[in-house]
């Protein structure tokens, strides 16, 4: 049985023979992550800054690193701010070129961390909880609701 046919039995639940596996790390995964493009507008001003204007610091290891300067530090840093525009057809030019790479697995859309990721890379962690700041938090995902 593929992996495609595995995890589609396990979303329908009809008792696949075994629960679909995704660890690449160990070379055994049924699906095939399909991650989106940058828009046309990304334009990084600093080498490691993301498409929202966040810039990682990164070590040796394949992720994407640490938040080290958020863009969002008053409500008028977010009135300013841009955000990605999750229409812009640029961002998803190269999805025929790669679905073929996918095979007999299951293909996985990936867009963007979860709203509470993005929400405190773009502020912060601690300014993110603090009930002072969550009208800051409150705005950022009405904005950007269109990747959820």
């Amino acid at each position: 049985m593929t992996g495609y046919e595995i995890i589609k039995r396990a979303i329908e639940f009809k008792n696949p023979p075994r629960i679909g596996i995704r660890f690449d790390e160990v070379g055994v995964n049924d699906t095939y992550l399909l991650a989106c493009g940058f828009g046309a507008r990304y334009d990084p001003s600093c080498p490691d800054e993301d498409e929202w204007g966040c810039v990682h610091e990164k070590t040796d290891l394949p992720n994407i690193g640490q938040v080290k300067r958020h863009p969002i530090k008053t409500p008028d840093d977010l009135r300013r701010h841009g955000f990605p525009d999750a229409e812009d057809d640029t961002r998803y030019e190269a999805v025929d070129l790669v679905l073929p790479y996918a095979g007999d697995r299951y293909v996985l859309g990936y867009i963007d961390n979860g709203p509470f990721e993005r929400l405190h890379f773009l502020h912060g962690f601690t300014e993110s909880l603090r009930s002072e700041e969550r009208r800051v938090g409150k705005e950022c995902r009405s904005r950007w609701s269109p990747y959820h």
